[in-house]
């Protein structure tokens, strides 16, 4: 609330001169359009709609099915070796049939684990890269505002109601996207080790 409150007074104390600025007003000395006193950018969109979010998504959703085909196929296996020792229960004194069912469960047990742990490691992968991206915006922005030559960036989310003209969130996308380049994410080799 009170970010919001500072974003409508600087709005307010800032407006008149930056409305005519984005409206292609001249400056006191007529040399042409002053620099706007503020922008407002969405800075979550600038993560979202960039080219590397989209990377890491690409990149998200392919580990996902690597991850959950592996699963599937310990799974498989585990059914197959939980059938055999139905089998083998008629067979085996019952000695060796117990040592192989506690051999049994203590592989269910660890293929269990290693499931979970892949899960927290791709959990903690994505939120680790996703860090990194958020990372990269206040420097794309405080660019920008240099290159606007703005007096200030007011966040779109704490502002109430703002002119379509002020809002330069495309254009620090594209300086999001110049900045990062060709991003490519490498998950962790013990995510998909079996």
């Amino acid at each position: 609330m009170r970010a919001r409150l500072f974003a409508v007074a600087a709005l307010v104390a800032l407006g008149p001169g930056a409305a005519a600025a984005q409206q292609g007003g001249a400056g006191a000395s007529g040399a042409g359009p002053a620099a706007p006193g503020l922008i407002v950018v969405n800075s979550a969109a600038v993560v979202e709609a960039s080219e590397a979010a989209r990377a890491l998504a690409e990149t998200e959703r392919e580990i996902r099915e690597r991850v959950s085909a592996l699963n599937e196929r310990v799974k498989a296996e585990l059914e197959a070796e939980e059938r055999e020792l139905v089998r083998l229960r008629e067979e085996l004194p019952a000695e060796a049939f117990e040592e192989r069912t506690r051999e049994f469960d203590r592989r269910v047990r660890a293929e269990r684990r290693r499931a979970q742990e892949r899960g927290a490691l791709l959990l903690r992968f994505v939120q680790d890269a996703r860090a990194a991206l958020a990372s990269a915006v206040p420097r794309v922005l405080e660019g920008l505002r240099r290159e606007t030559g703005a007096a200030m960036i007011v966040d779109a989310g704490a502002v109430l109601a703002v002119h379509p003209s002020l809002d330069r969130t495309e254009a620090a996308i594209a300086a999001y996207d110049r900045a990062m380049g060709e991003v490519r994410f490498d998950p962790p080799a013990a995510l998909l080790s079996e």
